[in-house]
């Protein structure tokens, strides 16, 4: 069974207009927007790092240990994931913060609720980086989104945090090939 971003929408609005703890609101929304985040294979598998769309330049030189993206294509020398992180285009805490803000104005109805949720849902997306920019981004905007660009419902904001710091991005698509997955196709983002 596929735990679909609506779902995910439904299950936000059902939980923060629940009668549930504070504590148990904010663990399961964690659980909720790590699975938005992760690409889930048909087999069920979590797709982390290897198969994530989205990888800057750096990330992708750190895993195959090339020095031009040329290399990259077509590379089955993986390195694994040491040195790398999944990091939320839109930080978490900042989805939450939102979410409860929006589950709160008595004026909007769970219809309104659940497709504003569903949009944001549907701009959250994972980015492979390097640990330092990881390090780099938490430490300006770990939690939220730079100033004049706060509304992470308009898509226009949603990269804003890397477009500060100029990181390169690329949309990787993943082809298996013989038992190696490898980067086919790279799109600049």
């Amino acid at each position: 069974m596929t735990y679909t971003k609506k779902d995910m929408a439904n299950d936000i609005v059902n939980l923060l207009r629940g009668e549930f703890s504070d504590f148990l609101k904010n663990e399961a929304m964690e659980k909720i927007l790590w699975a938005a985040t992760e690409r889930r294979e048909s087999d069920s598998k979590k797709a982390k790092y290897r198969k994530c769309k989205y990888w800057s330049k750096e990330a992708l030189f750190e895993a195959y240990s090339v020095d031009s993206i040329d290399k990259v294509i077509n590379n089955t020398s993986y390195n694994g994931d040491k040195g790398l992180r999944h990091e939320h285009v839109i930080p978490k805490a900042a989805m939450k913060k939102c979410f409860k803000e929006w589950a709160n104005d008595k004026s909007l109805n769970e219809h309104d609720l659940r497709n504003k949720i569903l949009n944001v849902l549907n701009l959250a997306v994972a980015c492979v980086i390097t640990k330092g920019q990881a390090d780099t981004l938490d430490g300006e905007y770990k939690n939220a989104m730079p100033n004049r660009r706060e509304d992470i419902s308009n898509p226009d904001n949603t990269w804003a945090r890397y477009e500060i710091f100029n990181y390169t991005i690329y949309e990787v698509t993943w082809e298996k090939m013989g038992r190696y997955l490898v980067i086919a196709k790279l799109n600049k983002s």
